[in-house]
């Protein structure tokens, strides 16, 4: 299975129980915008996957700051065109693979902090090597 992470050496899971964090700061009336790399790597070297996809799949409480959750491939280290769901290429992910996260919250008015934000890896497992 593929599986989401905070760092490249893929110690640092993100799970329901371990969410992710994405901080920032900004003027009253300005717009945040927050960027960051994470990381998807496989948790099984005998698979290889197929049409993966990575997407937000977050449901804020009622009231909660609305946040804008995006993704894009790594190009050299720097983010390529940002859209609300990515299709990775396929391959085996036994390295941690690059993704960029981007969170965008339009005129913010105070601090907030949300801990809901909730990703979707999905993808399709094949053996590698029957």
């Amino acid at each position: 299975m593929l599986r989401l992470y905070k760092d490249e050496q893929a110690t640092e899971e993100i799970t329901e129980l371990a969410p992710d964090l994405l901080r920032g700061a900004v003027a009253v009336g300005e717009d945040l915008t927050v960027e960051t790399k994470r990381w998807i790597k496989s948790d099984d070297g005998t698979l290889t996957y197929e049409n993966v996809g990575i997407t937000s799949t977050e449901d804020p409480p009622p009231g909660a700051v609305e946040v804008t959750i995006t993704f894009a491939l790594d190009n050299g280290g720097s983010p390529d065109a940002y859209a609300a769901s990515q299709e990775l290429p396929d391959g085996d992910f036994d390295q941690a693979y690059p993704v960029w996260v981007r969170a965008q919250s339009i005129d913010v008015q105070a601090a907030f902090a949300r801990t809901d934000f909730k990703y979707k890896i999905t993808q399709e497992e094949y053996v590698a090597n029957p």
